[in-house]
């Protein structure tokens, strides 16, 4: 929710990893949790998710209009993710752990005074975020500015190395998602998301309902066939034609381009950046989940949350 939906993949996998094979319970649920409530909470505000900030530049919403339209909607589709994962993996949730598998705290927390700065450092980056959303200012300069103070704490009480982290980037992705952007400017300027646009318009039949609920399954299934990140700038393009249209119904649409975008990327391993860090993950830990496995799971939760939240979107426009 506060270090984005990405940073969650990156971080959130490998300490739950530990945990679980230390307390000696089955690691998938638990791993496939981390992935889909990463994407499921991922705009319950604006700085959950790129992809969020992406659309906003183009469109702003102020922060009370969206809390007010998908704060709501998040909580919602949570509750069903975890409703339907316990269900799913009722079998393998039943058993028991003794926590004193755990290490205690002291051996955890080898750097004490490293730990208290890092967590006050991550409290007033959440702070700045909830700020810079309210204020309008740029959630970038937000988070470069707690990475550049967290990288310089970690090189002053020697966690790491300017070798060290740049091995442990992964440089393509930077490649990647410069690519996509590419592939999405030169699509722009021949005129399709131009009429991709008008026909998103044409099917929702100028209504807010409508705006939603295509909005809601056009987004999520370009999300699925060409990742978020390319099908957000593709939808803010194709939403200049809606710009004519009632408040209601625009809204309507920015809302369901933002949930679609960060909602859909569930069904398949390719329709977001944090479900392929966190396969890179799951595989340095010889943990193979083939796209077949993960949509698998995906089919049996993504449509009912992407229903259910676009329903409620659309009530709370009023």
């Amino acid at each position: 929710m506060i270090l984005t939906n990405d940073a969650t993949a990156l971080i959130l996998p490998p300490i739950v990893y530990s945990l679980v094979t230390r307390l000696r319970l089955p690691v998938l649920p638990f791993l496939f949790a981390c992935t889909f409530i990463a994407d499921s909470a991922s705009f319950l505000l604006p700085v959950s998710n790129p992809i969020n900030i992406i659309i906003m530049s183009h469109y702003p919403l102020d922060l009370l209009t969206f809390l007010r339209l998908l704060s709501l909607p998040c909580l919602l589709v949570i509750c069903i993710n975890l409703g339907i994962f316990f269900w799913l993996y009722r079998g393998q949730l039943q058993g028991k752990f003794d926590i004193k598998r755990l290490p205690s705290i002291e051996e955890a927390v080898k750097h004490k005074a490293y730990f208290r700065y890092v967590c006050i450092v991550l409290i007033l980056v959440a702070i700045a975020y909830v700020i810079a959303s309210a204020t309008q200012f740029p959630l970038s300069l937000v988070a470069l500015g707690g990475a550049l103070l967290l990288f310089i704490a970690a090189l002053f009480w020697k966690q790491t190395t300017l070798w060290g982290t740049g091995k442990q980037i992964s440089w393509s992705i930077f490649g990647f998602i410069a690519g996509m952007f590419i592939v999405v400017q030169a699509v722009e300027s021949t005129g399709l998301t131009e009429q991709f646009g008008q026909l998103l318009l044409h099917l929702s039949g100028g209504t807010s309902f409508g705006a939603v609920m295509i909005g809601t399954l056009g987004s999520a299934l370009g999300t699925n066939l060409i990742n978020n990140v390319p099908m957000a700038i593709v939808m803010t393009s194709s939403l200049q034609s809606v710009q004519h249209t009632p408040l209601a119904v625009q809204q309507g649409f920015i809302a369901a381009t933002i949930f679609g975008c960060d909602l859909g990327p569930n069904l398949t391993t390719v329709g977001s950046l944090a479900t392929i860090l966190w396969l890179l993950i799951l595989r340095q830990r010889n943990l193979d989940v083939s796209g077949l496995d993960y949509f698998k799971v995906g089919i049996m939760v993504t449509p009912f949350m992407l229903v259910a939240g676009a329903l409620a979107i659309w009530l709370l426009l009023g």
